[in-house]
């Protein structure tokens, strides 16, 4: 007998895709006030109250913070919206080397989301190809519903790609005295080191350039 598939990681997943929505609404909304922040745990904890409202649950600016997705989006409003600069930002729980695995584990993400969108890209042309011929009606329907399906995921991967590389982008500025973009060797370098200070190579580095290039305007 096999065994059965555990749907509680897709429970936890869909979830959080939920409340994902809802931060990045309330978000927009902020936005567009005159509320500003001196901390992200300010900003985390007037979240949490309007979660608690919105879910009709408890919510703690911990679980936010604990959170990197949730985190993420939290450091990249502040880093946009902060009237001083992201160098007001103050991070004492964190040290250098936290904050170092935390850039390496974005580029990984930013660097995943953009060969999954390369490869989705592919396939849809693929389909569109196949389309084009029109040999076979269902067959042509079904790539039809498969196309609207994995254009869908392309879009929502674009998305997460973008987003990844906005934290990624966040962070950088962040810990500016501990750790720099070389835009044109492209990589990320640990600059309390003289030596055998590059943190992510231009191999891995590569798809967050290339958004930053397509940004210029965004530093």
């Amino acid at each position: 007998m096999t065994k059965g598939r555990n749907t509680f990681e897709g429970y936890q997943q869909a979830k959080q895709e939920v409340r994902e929505k809802l931060i990045v609404q309330y978000l927009e909304q902020l936005a567009t006030s005159r509320v500003k922040f001196k901390h992200v745990t300010g900003l985390a904890e007037m979240l949490a109250i309007h979660l608690t409202q919105s879910e009709q649950r408890p919510c703690n600016k911990a679980t936010l913070l604990r959170n990197n997705r949730y985190k993420a989006l939290l450091l990249t409003f502040m880093a946009a919206h902060l009237g001083a600069g992201t160098k007001s930002l103050k991070f004492k729980d964190l040290s250098d080397d936290k904050s170092k695995s935390l850039v390496v584990a974005a580029q990984l993400e930013a660097a995943n989301s953009r060969r999954e969108v390369e490869r989705l890209k592919r396939y849809i042309a693929h389909l569109e190809d196949k389309n084009n011929t029109r040999q076979i009606a269902d067959t042509n329907e079904r790539s039809d519903t498969e196309m609207d399906t994995l254009q869908n995921s392309l879009r929502q991967l674009q998305l997460k790609h973008t987003r990844t590389c906005q934290a990624l982008f966040s962070l950088i500025n962040h810990f500016a005295r501990t750790v720099s973009a070389d835009v044109e060797q492209q990589r990320i370098l640990d600059l309390s080191r003289l030596r055998n200070n590059v943190i992510v190579d231009s191999t891995m580095a590569e798809p967050f350039f290339e958004w930053l290039a397509a940004n210029k305007g965004i530093g």
